[in-house]
């Protein structure tokens, strides 16, 4: 069976379960100078290092220690209708203020 990484990014110290990279126009992932693969937040111009706001979201391992979550395909699918369902009900959120706001005027 195939494996498929589930990269997921949040900011430094939130316990939440973060948000999947890609989901976001402004994601961006790149390879480093060392070949680390690295996460840039295009808006804000912040992504991961030890200097920056961003972490991937990890799983330890008693062996190899913090890495990235690997899920069957149709686990990753699910993961990313999730985002979608989020992503809509948050858009309906921000249609139904906005909409609230202009009628008040």
């Amino acid at each position: 069976m195939f494996r498929f990484p589930l990269l997921m990014i949040r900011e430094k110290g939130d316990e939440g379960p973060g948000r999947i990279v890609g989901t976001d126009s402004h994601d961006l992932l790149y390879v480093d100078e060392t070949g680390s693969i690295r996460y840039r937040n295009l808006q804000n111009n912040e992504g991961t290092g030890p200097h920056s706001i961003y972490e991937f979201v990890t799983v330890d391992d008693p062996f190899m220690g913090k890495e990235i979550k690997m899920v069957s395909l149709s686990d990753l699918v699910a993961a990313y209708e999730r985002a979608l369902e989020e992503e809509i009900r948050h858009r309906v959120a921000v249609a139904s203020l906005m909409r609230r706001l202009t009628q008040d005027d």
